[in-house]
């Protein structure tokens, strides 16, 4: 099945250790032209499929291609994440959801090329695929923030209670309300980036 080995291969890229303590998960994936400016150097450009001067060299239906995605990030997130081993030990932790095996007829909408890419070739070359996105993970990010909020929180009880200041809330809390502080300063101005790198990036990538 084409999304069971998709997730395969997105897990290998990802390794383990950035496969589970990442605060990024997949999301979805989205059909981008690429170009290959030198040998193994990629870079997503825009979302699109293949213009008239590249339509024989690309197999896929309809074509032209009238609606873009033709598959929506919730078809992409949910195909990606569906059951393929019904033993699994983790399914415990949702709701297994599977889904129709037989994908040949949505593969039909995907790019597919009559010619493989050349990769170790400098020539300059656009071809077309999908590209993987990639979104934060809210449960991650409150264990993070948990995790680093923890020993303020122990010493904020141990103060209290174990330490002979009971009712002294105002010395007790001041870890842990300098500790949110941080995590708070931290977090808007890493998304803050995030956004306009983004922002750049979708200007850059904007078709004339």
């Amino acid at each position: 099945d084409f999304f069971r080995e998709l997730r395969q291969r997105y897990n290998d890229i990802r390794r383990f250790f950035r496969r589970w303590l990442s605060i990024w998960v997949y999301s979805h994936c989205d059909f981008y032209r690429c170009d290959k400016y030198e040998a193994h150097r990629y870079e997503p450009r825009r979302e699109e499929f293949p213009d008239r001067k590249y339509h024989q060299e690309y197999q896929y239906e309809p074509n032209p291609m009238n609606l873009i995605p033709p598959i929506g990030p919730h078809e992409f997130y949910d195909r990606f994440h569906a059951c393929y081993n019904p033993r699994s030990a983790f399914h415990f932790l949702h709701k297994c959801a599977s889904f129709n095996k037989r994908t040949r007829d949505l593969l039909q909408l995907f790019p597919k090329s009559n010619s493989d890419l050349v990769e170790d070739s400098d020539k300059r070359e656009p071809f077309w695929g999908i590209v993987a996105r990639e979104r934060p993970s809210i449960a991650r990010l409150l264990l993070y923030n948990l995790a680093c909020a923890l020993p303020c929180l122990i010493f904020f009880f141990m103060w209290l209670f174990s330490w002979g200041h009971g009712g002294d809330l105002q010395n007790a809390s001041v870890p842990l309300s300098v500790m949110l502080a941080a995590l708070s300063v931290f977090w808007s101005i890493f998304f803050a980036n995030l956004e306009f790198k983004q922002g750049n990036a979708e200007a850059g990538y904007r078709p004339s």
